[in-house]
């Protein structure tokens, strides 16, 4: 019972960000409000990895796995976690991008926005996590373009002038990639030569990669019960009836698995082909609720694309296995639409104030 209200309460609580505020402007004070509680979890991982700490808190409580980063036991969950919230930090920009000049922007929270966008992308490296690092800097890229595109269009100044933020930016991410590089250079070189040895094990058999298999028989659990699975939190205890990697290849200890690292395939274990159609159906049902009063704006757009790298990184791994990752998932999805919506509303009270011309 314990996952079904922890279920309930992230998607009631984050359902209200779809009907409460009443301006664009408090959920821009909200968003200021969750790039700053990342902004701490940052900064205090940060210390607590470049410090040496084996456990949680430094120290204070142990940790279960030693790739754990701030109050994350995970690494992937944090750096999921990274990927949404850079999420509202490049749409923020974005916004402030459209609003003001290149030169006004020095007064204007977009500064701000910056430096958290810096300490996100220096941690997720940090916290040792591979995968999430690529999404991180393929975000950067296309938020890096898009900001760019955005000054091109506006800008109205000598045209002599207009390369020089395509260069600015180009030795800003040079920077931000040294940084982050020299910060987590054992992480890094860690992490490549776990690369190198999981390419080297995939030389032989596919089916001899334990993620594979583990994937594979996690499907055969979901087949033998497709219409309504096993129950919700059934995985750990089901899938050993199912798992053909009954001991490890070099220690020979029992494998136990208490998470697919496929949150797709474990939801359709648990909950069946029609328990998930439901849970996709909570969040498509707002869109259909709201299709025809939505407005396209770079905010709304950056956190639904958020959003969408989570889902699809859910095919690889299990993110959603992370408490905050699944409720900053929720708030992103309902905050983006009320903000879409809120849009429109603006401008269409914007075209019915305007006077008509005789």
């Amino acid at each position: 019972m314990i996952p079904l209200w922890l279920f309930n309460s992230f998607y009631l609580s984050a359902f209200n960000l779809l009907l409460a505020p009443q301006s664009r402007r408090v959920l821009r004070r909200f968003f200021f409000a969750l790039l700053t509680n990342a902004l701490l979890l940052a900064a205090f991982g940060s210390f607590q990895k470049l410090s040496g700490a084996t456990g949680l808190f430094f120290n204070l409580v142990p940790s279960p796995q030693p790739r754990f980063f701030s109050s994350f036991i995970y690494h992937n969950h944090w750096g999921s976690f990274c990927v949404l919230m850079l999420a509202v930090a490049l749409g923020l920009f974005a916004h402030y991008l459209h609003r003001h000049l290149l030169r006004e922007l020095v007064r204007t929270p977009a500064m701000y926005v910056l430096a958290v966008v810096a300490a996100l992308a220096i941690t997720t490296p940090l916290s040792s996590s591979r995968s999430c690092t690529v999404l991180v800097l393929l975000s950067l890229l296309i938020g890096t373009v898009h900001w760019l595109r955005i000054f091109w269009k506006r800008y109205d100044g000598p045209p002599a002038r207009r390369p020089l933020p395509a260069v600015f930016a180009a030795l800003a991410f040079a920077l931000l990639l040294f940084v982050g590089y020299d910060l987590a250079k054992p992480q890094i070189e860690e992490r490549l030569r776990s690369t190198q040895t999981d390419i080297n094990s995939l030389s032989g058999s596919k089916l001899q990669n334990h993620r594979v298999a583990l994937y594979r028989d996690t499907w055969h659990m979901a087949k033998d019960r497709l219409p309504f699975g096993w129950g919700m939190a059934s995985y750990p205890h089901t899938f050993q009836i199912y798992n053909t990697q009954a001991y490890g290849r070099a220690d020979r200890l029992p494998v136990i698995y208490r998470d697919a690292h496929n949150d797709w395939l474990q939801t359709l274990a648990e909950f069946g082909a029609i328990g998930s159609a439901l849970i996709m159906l909570c969040a498509v049902a707002p869109f259909l609720a709201f299709r025809q009063k939505l407005r396209r704006n770079a905010i709304t757009t950056y956190l639904l694309g958020g959003c969408t790298l989570i889902l699809l990184y859910a095919w690889l791994e299990f993110p959603f296995g992370n408490t905050a990752v699944r409720l900053i998932f929720w708030m992103l999805l309902f905050a983006a639409i009320r903000y879409a919506h809120l849009t429109y509303l603006e401008h269409r009270a914007g075209i019915a104030t305007k006077p008509h011309p005789r």
